[in-house]
Order: structure tokens, then C-alpha cells, then sequence
């Protein structure tokens, strides 16, 4: 039997009644958002910039503005020389159509100045063009520069005779003569490119991770960076760095990795407890760098994968990326910044020396980080989990930026307490919000809970669901509380919000169901006529209609008084996954597909692994194409198909139990984005060459590998040369041997608008 002390207080309580039973028993949890004061606003003038069009950035202590309004940045990692120049476009485009507004880049000094003197800015080291595709596609961009950003790249990004220099990351002239030179060629690569010369950067950090040293060397960076002609709106650094934070030079962005691929154990880590800054740093950190107060909540490094080590293996799994950005979130985070986001290969002589050790990708080519866009630019599982929340935070995150965290009184501090649930909420001070619910943890299954929540607000209590609701292991929930949306108010939902649409002359609103929980949606009869709910069951009482659903999708309309009306689109949350959202011709448009899609200009693309047909459906009903036939109702549900495509050009020869030798005879059609060549294997290291060099690799962690095709049909096709498939050492007493091979195409569909 385990409990908590009972308080008078709104404060937690938890009671747990033991008759030999294993199931879960209900549990009531509590919250007090009766107090919650506006919180005060002190602006950071040091951040503002204005772009010719008129649009103005800045920042204070809580949040990111835009045109003075708070605005909630979503950003990723892209290392522009870690992948190949002719497919950066339509990466930066799976990024946006992921919810992302911001690419971050590190700048590699290393890979551009090689050997001394001799500087590097063209293919997959143009960081111009690099740029520039960013600003076609109206992305902004956070530079990365350095000097020193680690990065798992020979020299911890230094060129070799800097890396070796004693003088290094201190304010020693000779060093910082030569920060001086490599700045001032950053400068002119970069001209006219920032925000208030019409450009897409509006960030750059200096340094990484520098967590000891003379706290001037980031003023001293700073000044030489600016000499160069580099001219952001937001200077940051990362939130473990010495620096001058009373002089607000500097935004310090936190980081925070729940797969470490540098220890050699599975760490049950702090990362979904919805912890405070304060104790999470001084856990992970050792100490707090800077008065947490004075800065926004943001993130430039929130692991969105981990890059697998020899000493490190792990299979990073999606819900659990998702619970930790979720819960980043939850506990007041007002910037959200992946690393990684898009996956890499690296830069020929970039890779790590073996000597840098196990726990390090020592001589690997491969950085695929498991991320959400993976090396050869798939979309994986983890892309469609965060896509949920990116879309939430896109329409919704500049009401979230201003409300405060409301904690309960007592929260799990042992990330091994499976028992107790970790759950928060963040409420303005007129009582609206969202309480956050964690049930999920790395390494570890988490028990049952049976939930309700009472919450105390500034005019009312209440206490929802009416009856207790599962939360199993690996569940996490957003939901919303006092939501005005359009003229109508959701009083609660245990579903969660996922955008909304702009549908003529109204807007509708998007929700999904948390897993294993039924729906119940409690709105407020007021300025309601009726309600129409095909699927559902509707009953009301008091001042509410409670609508009961299963999750499935089922069109909400609520018409008001005045003859407008608003639908609520309920989806699954498989169907919220495969959910896409874009603007055609001003109007707002939710894609449901399994494909993937992204949007070039005058044209949707969609990508789908391994079937010629693709099925999706659009809300709200629109004819998008004449090439493209309507098939059903609702949703406007279609379907195209494309030829299918055959692996006749392609050849395999197993040339024994570990090695194999892959050839393609012509190009792949168009109708095919790429050609995937998938292993399974054993032992330790798989790797694939081309005359004799390393192109890719792979550690074994327990996955099939997916190899694209595409970035090689060069030398495949045009020169004739033969890829060979090497599978190298032992790995769980295995040897090493290829288990099966099969080549998946990805299909490509284009529909014109």
C-alpha cells in the first residue's frame, strides 16, 4: 500500500486500496490554479530586429515575440555539410511540413578551412545556397558557428592546427586572431542574410557547452563576430557556459538527452518528471549558469535521437522522444529546438579518429542519430509524433507562452518510481490552460494509473473526467481546460488539441484521443443552439453538453445562436499521426495519409515507401487536381496510383555469408523518389563502399538498415561502378552475416493546385 499525506489544501492526494487485486485503482489527482497572477513582462531590448517587410522580433524574460505578440519558436538541427547539396531542398521541406519554423546549423571552421588558408564554400559546403533554400521556403535560420561546437567531428570542430593550439577557446590573441579570420569569412558568406537586411537568420550562438573559463570570452567572440558583419537579432549560447548573464548579451538555450550515447549504461534520466530548471541543472549540470528568471524558457539541443556508439547500443524509441519534448513543454519550456533533427554523413575526413574512443562515433561515416528525418532523408515514426505537438504549438502557442506552470505540492523526483504519476499544468490567470499528464519513461514500464483530476481555478473547482480513466505505460496527454475557441468554450477534453482550420468564413478545430482513454468533451451551453455529433453520444446537464466518443473519426457541429457554427474533427491519434497541414490558395487544408507530404511551390508532393497506390483524404472538401478522382464523402477521400516500379535494374550478388556486391544498370524512374536496399544483419558493423571508400555504415543496434540508393546513382549508373555490402566482427556472440536483403521503392505522387 502506498500513499501520499492528505492535506486540506488543494495538494495531491492519492489513494490506493489493496484487495489482492492487480489492477489499477482510481486515483485522484489534484491541482490549485486558483492564484495564478499575470506574471511580469521585462523586455530584453538587446534582441529586436525589424526586416524591410515591417516584421519585428524580440524576446523578454518568458517568451519569443513577434510583432509584439508572444510567439512559440519551433526549431531543428540540419548540418547543411553533412548531406548532399541536390537534396537539401526537399529535407528543408520535410522540416516544415513537420511544424518546424527554424533550422539550426552548426558551421563547421573545420571542414571550410582545409588545409590553412584555403577555404572551402561550395556543394555540400555552401552555406550561402544552404541559406537562401531556407528564405525561398520562408524558414528562418540559427547559425551555430562556434568556434568550437563539438558536434562528434574530427577536431570538435577546429581545423587541426587550431585543435592542437594551447591557446584555444581562451582570450589569447593568437587565437583570437585567428576566430577573427574565420569569422570575417563567415561575414561575407553570409551578407544581406539576416533578418534586418531581408534574410532568413535571425539567431547565431556562439561557442558550445563552454562550462568553465573566463566568462568574458563570450563578450569577446561577440564583438569580433559583429566586427565580421554577422548581425542576428538573438546572440545565445548553451545554457552550461560561463558567460556575463547581467550584461544580457546572450540567450542561454538549455539541452537535454534522454538516449546518451556516451555512457555505457541505460540511465533512467530526470527528463519526465516535469522538473524546475533549477534542480534539473544542478542534476545534469552541476550547477545553474545564470538567474533562470531573467531569460526564456528555451532549448537549442532537446535530443530527438542519439547517435549510437560501439560501446552505446539502443534502439531509440518514438513515444519516448515524444514524452520528453512533451514533457519539456509542460514544465514551462517556451522554445522548442531538436538536435537532431535531419540525420547526416559525414564530411569525407570529418569522421572521428578511432582514437576519440567507444563511447564516441569514433570512425564511423554514419551520424543517422536515429532522427526524426533519417541519413538517407526517410521520415521515421518519432517525425510523426513531434509533427502532433508542432502543429498544436504553431496555433496555439503564443496563448501557452503566457501561462504559468502550476505544480502539484509533492512530484516525483526518482525517475525509478513507476507508482506515482508525473503530471502538471500551465494556466493563465483567468483559469485556462492545459493540464500535462506523463506516464512514460526511458528503460522503464510504467504501472496503470486509473486518473481524474481536480482542479481548482479562480472561479470554480471542477473534477474531470466523471469517471476515472486509464493511463497506461508509455501514455502522455495534453488537455485543454476553459479553451475559448470561435465563440464557443471547451470547458475540458481528454482529447487533445492538434490545430486549427481556417475554413471560409470560420475556423474549425482539430482534436485526437489520448490512447486508451474514452473522449469526453465538456462544453459550455452558452451561445449554443445545438449539437450535432453523428457517432457520438451527447448528453447534457446543467450548463454543458458532454460529448462521448471512441476516438474515431467524427465531425463535431456545434451551431451557435447567432447561425454561425464550429465543428470539432475528432481524429484517432493513429489518424492525427498521419495528419498534414498547409495553406493552398489561403485556405487551410488537413491531409490524412500514411504518405508523407511536402509542399513545393504550385505543387503537394507525397512519398510512399513500397506502395504504388496512395489513398488520402482532405478537409475540408476541395477539388485539388483534375488528375485525381473523388472517392468518397467526409473527408473527400481519393486515391492515385502510379506504375508500379520493378527491381530488374538492379543487381545483388551474394559474394559470401558476410558480403555482397549491389550494381544498378539504369536510372531509377521518375515515378520513384529513391530506391531503398534493406539489411538485416549480424555482428557488429555493416558498411558500404564504392572504390574502395566508406560511403555508409552502420552499427549494429537491432534494426533493419535502410541504405537509399538515390545519392549513388551516379556512380552506379553513369560510371558502372558496384557498391559492395561488407559485414564486419562479432556482435552478441554472433558472427557477422547477412540475414536477408530486399529492395523497397519510394514512390512519388505529384498533385497540382
Amino acid at each position: 500500500m502506498y500513499s501520499f499525506p492528505i492535506k486540506l489544501s488543494y495538494l495531491l492526494t492519492v489513494f490506493f486500496s489493496f484487495h489482492g487485486s492487480l489492477m489499477a485503482q482510481p486515483v485522484f489527482y489534484k491541482l490549485d490554479a486558483s492564484a495564478v497572477a499575470a506574471q511580469p513582462v521585462k523586455a530584453i531590448p538587446a534582441f529586436f530586429g525589424k526586416n524591410p517587410e515591417g516584421v519585428v522580433l524580440g524576446v523578454n524574460n518568458q517568451y519569443f515575440e513577434k510583432n509584439g505578440q508572444p510567439w512559440y519558436p519551433l526549431m531543428g538541427e540540419f548540418h547543411y555539410w553533412r548531406y548532399p547539396a541536390e537534396y537539401w531542398e526537399e529535407q528543408l521541406l520535410k522540416m516544415k511540413s513537420g511544424g518546424l519554423q527554424i533550422v539550426a546549423t552548426y558551421v563547421y571552421w573545420g571542414a571550410h578551412e582545409k588545409p590553412k588558408d584555403t577555404w572551402s564554400w561550395s556543394g555540400s559546403l555552401d552555406l550561402r545556397q544552404f541559406i537562401s533554400l531556407c528564405k525561398k521556403h520562408q524558414m528562418y535560420v540559427w547559425l551555430r558557428p562556434g568556434p568550437y561546437i563539438n558536434g562528434d567531428v574530427r577536431g570538435r570542430g577546429f581545423p587541426d592546427w587550431i585543435y592542437t593550439m594551447r591557446e584555444k577557446r581562451t582570450n589569447q590573441p593568437v587565437y583570437l586572431k585567428e576566430v577573427a579570420n574565420y569569422f570575417n569569412r563567415l561575414g561575407e558568406q553570409t551578407a544581406g542574410l539576416y533578418w534586418g537586411q531581408g534574410g532568413p537568420v535571425i539567431g547565431v550562438q556562439l561557442e558550445n557547452e563552454y562550462a568553465s573559463g573566463d566568462s568574458t570570452h563570450i563578450s569577446q567572440l561577440k564583438r569580433l563576430a559583429t566586427e565580421a558583419g554577422i548581425a542576428p537579432v538573438y546572440w545565445s549560447v548553451t545554457a552550461n557556459t560561463v558567460f556575463q548573464d547581467k550584461k544580457f548579451e546572450v540567450l542561454p538555450l538549455q539541452g537535454a538527452y534522454c538516449y546518451r550515447g556516451w555512457e555505457r549504461k541505460k540511465t533512467l534520466t530526470t527528463d519526465f518528471l516535469f522538473a524546475q530548471d533549477q534542480w534539473i541543472m544542478e542534476e545534469n549540470l552541476g550547477q545553474v549558469y545564470y538567474d533562470v528568471e531573467n531569460y526564456p524558457r528555451g532549448l537549442c539541443e532537446q535530443g530527438a535521437g542519439m547517435q549510437e556508439t560501439h560501446a552505446a547500443r539502443f534502439i531509440v524509441q518514438p513515444n519516448v522522444i515524444e514524452a520528453h519534448a512533451h514533457n519539456q513543454v509542460g514544465r514551462g519550456i517556451n522554445m522548442l529546438g531538436y538536435f537532431m533533427f535531419q540525420g547526416g554523413t559525414q564530411y569525407p575526413g570529418t569522421e572521428m579518429p578511432l582514437s576519440d574512443g567507444p563511447l564516441m562515433p569514433s570512425g564511423l561515416v554514419s551520424y543517422d542519430y536515429q532522427a526524426p528525418l533519417d541519413e538517407f532523408g526517410q521520415v521515421a515514426e518519432s517525425y510523426k509524433f513531434l509533427k502532433l505537438h508542432h502543429l498544436f504549438l504553431q496555433d496555439f502557442g503564443s496563448q501557452l507562452a503566457r501561462t504559468k506552470v502550476v505544480r502539484p505540492s509533492q512530484l516525483p523526483t526518482n525517475p525509478a518510481d513507476t507508482v506515482n504519476l508525473r503530471y502538471t499544468g500551465r494556466f493563465n490567470d483567468k483559469g485556462q490552460g492545459y493540464v500535462y499528464i506523463c506516464n512514460t519513461q526511458n528503460y522503464r514500464q510504467m504501472s496503470e494509473k486509473m486518473v481524474q483530476v481536480e482542479l481548482a481555478l479562480p472561479a470554480e473547482t471542477i473534477r474531470f473526467p466523471r469517471k476515472p480513466v486509464p493511463i497506461i505505460d508509455g501514455v502522455i496527454a495534453t488537455w485543454p481546460v476553459n479553451l475559448d475557441f470561435n465563440g464557443i468554450q471547451i470547458k475540458y477534453a481528454t482529447a487533445q488539441v492538434l490545430c486549427k482550420v481556417k475554413n471560409n468564413d470560420r475556423e474549425d478545430i482539430f482534436l485526437y484521443n489520448t490512447e486508451g482513454v474514452p473522449v469526453e468533451i465538456c462544453v459550455k451551453k452558452e451561445n449554443i443552439e445545438s449539437v450535432t455529433a453523428p457517432g457520438c453520444q451527447v448528453e447534457t446537464a446543467d450548463q454543458f453538453y458532454y460529448i462521448g466518443a471512441d476516438g474515431a473519426a467524427k465531425t463535431i457541429e456545434l451551431r451557435k445562436k447567432n447561425g454561425q457554427s464550429v465543428r470539432i474533427i475528432l481524429l484517432s491519434r493513429k489518424e492525427a499521426e498521419n495528419a498534414w497541414k498547409f495553406s493552398l490558395k489561403g485556405q487551410d487544408f488537413v491531409i490524412i495519409s500514411e504518405a508523407s507530404f511536402l509542399q513545393f511551390p504550385g505543387k503537394l508532393v507525397a512519398r510512399q515507401l513500397g506502395d504504388p497506390e496512395l489513398k488520402f483524404s482532405i478537409y475540408p472538401n476541395n477539388q485539388l487536381t483534375n488528375t485525381i478522382k473523388k472517392k468518397g464523402t467526409g473527408f473527400s477521400a481519393y486515391t492515385m496510383r502510379v506504375n508500379k516500379y520493378t527491381a530488374g535494374s538492379i543487381g545483388h550478388h551474394r559474394l559470401n555469408d558476410s558480403t555482397a556486391r549491389v550494381s544498378l544498370k539504369e536510372k531509377v524512374p521518375a515515378q520513384v523518389s529513391d530506391v531503398f536496399y534493406k539489411v538485416d544483419f549480424t555482428g557488429d558493423l555493416g558498411s558500404v563502399q564504392l572504390k574502395g571508400i566508406t560511403v555508409a555504415d552502420r552499427l549494429n543496434y537491432g534494426k533493419s538498415w535502410m541504405i537509399g540508393l538515390k545519392r549513388f546513382e551516379k556512380e552506379l549508373v553513369v560510371k558502372g561502378s558496384a557498391m559492395q555490402l561488407i559485414i564486419s566482427g562479432q556482435y552478441n556472440q554472433l558472427p557477422p552475416r547477412i540475414l536477408r536483403t530486399e529492395i523497397i521503392p519510394e514512390y512519388e505522387f505529384i498533385l497540382g493546385y
